[in-house]
């Protein structure tokens, strides 16, 4: 029989482990933000201070990494512990990356090149609030212990795609036209496309809060539907 205070102790190292990713969460969350309104308002103090933010995130996705290690190694975690350990270092790495992103967008805002303001981000603002959207339901799936938002979330992202290819093809469309200069509308692209892979990531997470409450593996689900099942002669 395991001692009570084993169980006790290993109980508070999932939670503490809880509160991390919810630290961690928020802290991206700010960039996200910081990342939106220094691309509306063009505030370069605003945006050098969000990248700064970015090595905090870093910071984090090691010193979690390394708590679910040494939880694995002394735990022995099995079943849906063992599910959730697992989906939370996937979750850490997403977040990083989503941190990434939003970096990015602040040294483009920080580049300035000429006419990202405010084109950038009446072009960028359908994309980047539909990536929050699925970043929103991710998140608080994660938070609420909810399998059926973290499929919303994965639904959602078609969402952004679709935000993606419509200001992908206006901006085609002005640069063409003349209406918007090469390398302010190239700009204006990536930058797009920084939310567009934040959404990407956010449903990274949702696969991996499906698979520790729920033990379902989702990946790829729709090209393996898909696939042949056996092999040509």
């Amino acid at each position: 029989m395991t001692p009570k205070h084993t169980v006790q102790a290993y109980q508070a190292e999932l939670q503490q482990l809880r509160d991390r990713l919810e630290a961690m969460t928020e802290l991206v969350y700010d960039m996200i933000a910081n990342a939106r309104e220094a691309l509306k308002t063009g505030d370069v103090e605003l945006a050098e201070q969000t990248v700064q933010l970015d090595h905090q995130v870093n910071q984090q996705e090691v010193e979690i990494d390394r708590f679910c290690l040494e939880i694995l190694v002394r735990r022995q975690s099995v079943a849906g512990d063992l599910r959730f350990i697992l989906a939370a270092m996937k979750m850490v790495t997403q977040l990083e990356r989503i941190g990434d992103q939003a970096a990015s967008v602040c040294h483009a805002v920080t580049d300035q090149p000429p006419g990202l303001q405010p084109a950038g981000a009446d072009l960028v603002d359908d994309v980047a609030q539909a990536a929050k959207t699925v970043i929103d339901k991710a998140i608080t799936a994660f938070l609420q212990e909810g399998v059926d938002l973290a499929f919303e979330a994965i639904d959602a992202d078609d969402d952004v795609n679709e935000e993606y290819d419509r200001a992908s093809r206006k901006l085609l469309s002005q640069m063409s036209d003349g209406e918007l200069a090469m390398e302010t509308g190239i700009s204006i692209q990536s930058i797009a496309k920084r939310f567009e892979r934040m959404a990407d990531c956010a449903t990274n997470i949702a696969e991996a809060i499906i698979f520790a409450l729920d033990a379902q593996d989702i990946r790829h689900r729709d090209k393996l539907a898909s696939a042949p099942t056996g092999n040509k002669v």
